[in-house]
């Protein structure tokens, strides 16, 4: 080979190496993204979960409320308390 030709693969395979080091490079960034990504969608799912759990006791609170304000209260208190010791009962015969 002439020195022309020789310089030519040596900057060709230079060329080349640095692309091979980039590719890998970007190959690991990729994957770190992927894990970060997947970490994420879990996060927005925990915290969507917790959110209809949160809005779920907001709707109950409201209708606590709605029932404690006015007139009725003694009734809406001892209407809850009756409820809560159906459903005491029917845990209590699940569980037997």
């Amino acid at each position: 080979m002439t020195d022309e030709k020789e310089i030519i693969v040596k900057e060709f395979r230079d060329k080349f190496k640095r692309l091979v080091s980039i590719c890998d490079r970007l190959k690991t960034d990729y994957a770190k993204l992927e894990a970060s990504k997947k970490d994420l969608e879990e996060k927005m799912k925990r915290r969507d979960s917790d959110y209809q759990q949160l809005k779920l006791k907001y709707e109950n609170m409201k209708t606590v409320v709605s029932l404690l304000d006015g007139k009725d209260k003694h009734d809406a208190k001892i209407y809850l308390n009756r409820i809560v010791r159906d459903i005491d009962k029917c845990l209590s015969m699940l569980l037997d």
